[in-house]
């Protein structure tokens, strides 16, 4: 594959082949194990919950678009709408806990369909021992951003420290602040920052609790930030 080129197949029929090589490597007990897919395990949840059911969901929409009696201009519109999500989550897959993941080999990359990385010598990612930087911002009328970022000396920079693949965001609303993270009923996946939130208008007034957290790049979680809150505007 070309620098700078998509790894993502575009075409159908690619993607879906390139979905189940990857699938079927991947959920064999032994290799789903070792890649840090464990029992208990916040990687393993995370596939089950997040992953699973969105590829089955994609895999019924391309069955019937891949049928020519059932092949229609409402089943192309619905695959397409599928396989938007199953690329994010096929990505997240990757970037989040395969491609710096250090019990991965190349080679296992290879078998998944997905690009090998740098071969050089391997480097365990630090798991995280404080929790991100992070705030919420008012962008207008019942829109609010979450941002992260890292501390260095007194400054303040956009960010995920090393070794860090994404932060987990834990966020609920009502009419007074959340004090207990179990409590925290939505769950988000940042790679990036900023996470925006849209509300309803039935929702002006109410508290946003938030908190967040660092997960590595071998699926190991760091501590949680004190919760913080904020209106909806």
């Amino acid at each position: 594959m070309a620098r700078g080129e998509d790894w993502v197949k575009s075409n159908h029929r690619e993607f879906f082949e390139q979905v189940a090589s990857c699938r079927r490597f991947l959920f064999e007990p032994e290799n789903l194990g070792r890649m840090g897919f464990k029992e208990g395990s916040d990687a393993l949840k995370w596939l089950q919950g997040s992953y699973v059911p969105v590829e089955e969901y994609y895999n019924e929409r391309f069955l019937v678009w891949d049928n020519p009696d059932t092949k229609t201009s409402i089943a192309t519109g619905t695959l397409v709408d599928a396989e938007k999500k199953m690329k994010k989550v096929f990505r997240r897959l990757y970037m989040g806990y395969l491609r710096n993941n250090g019990e991965v080999s190349s080679g296992d990359l290879r078998n998944m369909s997905m690009p090998e990385r740098f071969s050089g010598p391997r480097k365990r990612p630090p798991v995280w021992r404080t929790a991100p930087y992070f705030f919420a911002v008012a962008l207008g009328e019942m829109v609010l951003q979450l941002r992260f970022g890292k501390r260095e000396g007194f400054s303040v920079k956009i960010g995920k420290p090393e070794g860090q693949a994404f932060a987990e965001v834990r966020w609920g609303i009502g009419d007074a602040p959340i004090l207990k993270i179990e409590e925290l009923k939505n769950v988000e996946i940042m790679t990036r920052s900023p996470l925006t939130l849209t509300f309803n208008q039935v929702d002006r007034g109410k508290i946003v609790s938030f908190t967040m957290c660092w997960h590595n790049t071998r699926a190991q979680r760091g501590p949680f930030g004190e919760i913080k809150w904020m209106p909806v505007p």
